[in-house]
């Protein structure tokens, strides 16, 4: 997220990574790295938080995640050089403001046991939309060396609970954008190549409230029938 006073990163990615995707990627975007004041990590999952160390050394970067998930990192057998130095604690409701951007954290366990998902604030061009960045793609009763519920019917309950929540979040505050951790899970290389061939005044191939919409219900509906099938 870019906004008036610097840069919000969801994520950091691993730590071979970071280098090449965050640092040069935003110079090839025409953007400063040195302006990244926050990096909001959904989740305590190597994917999500490797290069954090290298973002807080490098551009001395605020690191934000959950009680529960920084109290989880703690505990994992993750290297302990890929792990970040304990920052900022997420809560629920939180607003993040930077400039004139402010974001909204949500905690939204089931993934792991404080997932954070987002609101976020968007524009395109003159119009103005909302970004819903869901944390915790799947239930995941432990990794790492740490279980984070006790089985796998705690968890699908957690996790379930978690989605509808933020469904009726999300449609409250009318959101219309997925912003998926993963791009196979919404097929935004392919919006992103259609975005490249969008005419002046066509619609924006990332804004759908209905897909949004479609997607939180799946994957709940889903998480419901295997918690059906475990406790029958």
């Amino acid at each position: 997220m870019t906004t008036s006073e610097g840069i919000i990163l969801i994520d950091s990615g691993y730590d071979y990574s970071a280098k090449e995707l965050i640092t040069d990627g935003l110079k090839k975007l025409k953007l400063d790295p040195a302006q990244i004041k926050y990096v909001i990590l959904t989740h305590v999952h190597g994917d999500r938080f490797y290069g954090a160390p290298y973002l807080q050394k490098t551009y001395n970067a605020r690191v934000i995640m959950s009680e529960a998930d920084w109290n989880a990192m703690a505990k994992t057998n993750d290297p302990a050089e890929l792990k970040p130095k304990k920052d900022m604690v997420a809560t629920d409701g939180m607003k993040l403001t930077l400039g004139d951007t402010t974001l909204t954290l949500y905690i939204t366990p089931g993934h792991t046991p404080g997932t954070v998902s987002v609101l976020v604030p968007l524009k395109d061009g003159n119009e103005r939309h909302v970004g819903a960045v869901w944390g915790g793609i799947n239930p995941d009763v432990g990794r790492n060396g740490v279980r984070y519920f006790a089985n796998m019917e705690e968890t699908f309950k957690t996790w379930s609970a978690s989605a509808k929540r933020f469904q009726d979040i999300a449609a409250k505050a009318n959101a219309d954008v997925y912003l998926t951790l993963h791009p196979f899970y919404d097929k935004a290389l392919d919006k992103l190549h259609a975005l490249n061939f969008r005419k002046p005044g066509g619609p924006h191939p990332f804004v759908s409230k209905d897909n949004l919409n479609r997607f939180l219900t799946i994957i709940r509906e889903c998480t419901e029938a295997q918690l059906a099938s475990i406790s029958s």
